[in-house]
């Protein structure tokens, strides 16, 4: 697939454009390490909800996007970042084996339970030679955000733990693995392990915490409507950019988020 490598700033730039400032922050980090990378097609991208990911990262429509969400598919299909758009679960992709070139799999499989099952599923339908790309929030990610560092600090690290557990929580979050045990799946189910580090470094995973908040009003219009709700003066998406472009071109070996990059034999 056709994409720019390595333009942080500017992946972020073009999310501050449809997303809350939190979640433009963590996309254009996790836009900056899969860039990295070279996806040849055919493509699937799994858990694509309504394209938001897809629609910036790709200079043209992927090949394939899925979900399990019918609305996100019908915001995403307006959207059309996607050749086809396909509902269902994945951990039963209703594809033929090795169908596809490369999968890629953006902050998705920590939602799934039983997300072996996904492995195996996107093992069989890539082709030999086949890679899969995917991001995953690490389980120490409620401890590196602002508030429980900053609760930990004051004597309050129980209020901390429990803010972080909240988070994880309100993101469902129910597949969280570390770096080693996610290996531990991708070999076992027969993937060569390429790429496994971590993203998300620790003063750009503060930043999004303390940007919570303003995701509020998108949430809820997601909630009722069916797609955020992103309004921005003018002049906002310059200045954030100003002062948090640096942030997000940092690239620190400690994150709060996985980057692998894997490859079927």
């Amino acid at each position: 697939m056709s994409h720019q490598p390595g333009a942080r700033s500017g992946y972020f730039q073009a999310y501050l454009r449809i997303a809350p400032l939190s979640l433009a922050l963590w996309r254009a980090a996790e836009a900056g390490a899969v860039s990295l990378v070279s996806l040849p097609r055919p493509l699937l991208d799994l858990g694509c909800g309504f394209g938001e990911f897809g629609g910036v990262f790709f200079d043209e429509p992927a090949d394939v996007g899925l979900d399990i969400k019918r609305v996100d598919l019908r915001i995403a299909r307006e959207r059309a970042p996607y050749c086809h758009l396909v509902q269902a679960d994945g951990r039963r992709l209703p594809f033929g084996d090795g169908v596809f070139a490369s999968v890629l799999s953006v902050s998705v499989l920590e939602h799934i339970d039983e997300v072996q099952q996904v492995i195996a599923e996107v093992w069989r339908v890539l082709r030999p030679g086949g890679v899969f790309v995917f991001t995953t929030p690490s389980p120490k990610m409620g401890q590196m955000l602002f508030y429980p560092r900053l609760l930990t600090a004051l004597g309050l690290g129980p209020l901390g733990r429990w803010y972080g557990n909240l988070v994880d929580h309100f993101f469902h979050h129910v597949s969280l693995k570390p770096l080693e045990e996610w290996s531990a799946a991708l070999e076992g189910a027969g993937f060569r392990v390429r790429q496994a580090r971590q993203t998300v470094p620790p003063k750009l995973t503060m930043v999004f915490d303390l940007a919570l908040p303003g995701a509020l009003p998108s949430q809820i219009g997601r909630f009722w409507g069916g797609s955020r709700w992103v309004w921005r003066p003018p002049g906002v998406i310059w200045l954030w950019n100003r002062l948090l472009g640096g942030l997000v071109e940092e690239d620190k070996e400690e994150g709060c988020n996985f980057f692998f990059a894997v490859e079927k034999p």
